[in-house]
């Protein structure tokens, strides 16, 4: 079967539709390799057995209901431990209807993540697939931040395996993604140009320290470091690849970056937190939660409940303006409220259309 990914358009229609939040995320395993000092899930990693973690059967019957899903995010842990991470994203492709799979990655199993890679894009012919590489600094800044010697090294293995597989897959995405710390905030700039001149990305997100880390002092000054960067990230914004699509994740993550410094600044929030709404958590033993900044009280939980996300969901109570910088919370606002599109929609209108080079 020839891949024919989902474009924008039908995404946003199906978001209208959805019984679901459109932005789902599944910590799909509590394993996880690395020791990330950033890391906000840290207390529950490597935490729960396999036998405790969802089954694949468990996972169809969540994902038939479902239906009509726009994205998917597997988190973790690391994501790709799951030997079955092939047929989590079928069950959603096929079941849930699902538009597009995120899946972050540590890079530390580069063979593994290619050939697992490579199993989901033949499961899911349809739907896009986003890889997202955590670097989040040039050589042992990186490793120091993940707790892992060679983790660099490794992540760009990573990146060259899975450049050759989207070379032969045009359904397949590449992200980089960047934690944005008080290891990193000298380094940030120099980051930025590294993925720019060396790693062919569909896209390139700075994100800030959310939730509490294992090490707290890694905030630094979260204002100030990230209206650096963000600068920085809008001034390259259109260096990357050409084409419709491409331009319109570069403006998403521009307009969730500017979101994201209202609320750090203290001047509210530019759109309603769509927690439990416009976006919604699933942990790997079946618990649900309206995001990850609200984990310590879970909303329900799957096992106890027919596997049923929507029937979960329509019991919560009426969500507040939480004031986080959880950098999801944002972009899920920007695709999928009315306010969010609008200021998208001006954005792109307000920009020139490149022509030529690659398409995104």
């Amino acid at each position: 079967m020839s891949r024919r990914p989902y474009g924008f358009v039908s995404m946003a229609l199906r978001s209208l539709s959805s019984p679901t939040p459109p932005y789902l995320i599944f910590f799909v395993t509590s394993r996880c390799d690395a020791r990330c000092v950033t890391c906000f899930n840290w207390r529950n990693l490597n935490s729960k057995p396999k036998e405790q973690e969802l089954t694949l059967e468990e996972i169809g019957r969540i994902a038939d209901s479902c239906k009509r899903s726009v994205f998917l995010s597997l988190s973790g842990g690391e994501p790709f431990l799951r030997d079955d991470i092939a047929g989590i994203c079928e069950a959603f492709s096929t079941r849930a209807g699902t538009m597009m799979i995120n899946i972050p990655t540590n890079c530390l199993r580069p063979a593994q993540i290619r050939d697992r890679t490579l199993q989901i894009l033949q499961a899911c012919p349809r739907t896009i697939l986003q890889v997202e590489l955590s670097i989040d600094g040039i050589g042992a800044v990186h490793d120091t931040i993940r707790g892992v010697p060679g983790n660099f090294e490794k992540a760009l293995e990573t990146y060259g395996n899975l450049r050759d597989l989207q070379k032969e897959h045009p359904g397949l995405r590449l992200k980089v993604c960047s934690v944005l710390n008080a290891y990193n905030r000298h380094q940030i700039g120099d980051l930025m140009e590294f993925v720019e001149r060396n790693m062919s990305v569909d896209d390139h997100s700075i994100v800030p320290v959310h939730g509490e880390p294992r090490d707290e002092s890694v905030r630094g000054d979260p204002i100030e470091d990230f209206r650096e960067a963000a600068a920085l990230a809008d001034s390259l914004r259109h260096r990357g690849r050409a084409g419709f699509r491409a331009l319109v994740f570069r403006e998403v993550q521009s307009l969730a970056r500017q979101s994201i410094l209202d609320v750090l600044g203290g001047t509210g929030r530019r759109f309603a937190c769509p927690g439990g709404s416009k976006i919604a958590v699933i942990g790997e033993t079946g618990l649900v939660y309206p995001c990850e900044s609200m984990m310590a009280e879970p909303l329900g939980d799957l096992r106890k409940d027919d596997y049923s996300l929507p029937r979960i969901l329509s019991r919560r109570s009426a969500d507040g303006m939480c004031q986080c910088g959880w950098s999801c919370a944002h972009l899920a606002a920007v695709l999928f409220s009315t306010r969010g599109r609008l200021g998208l929609a001006r954005r792109i209108a307000g920009l020139p259309f490149r022509r030529g080079g690659k398409t995104g």
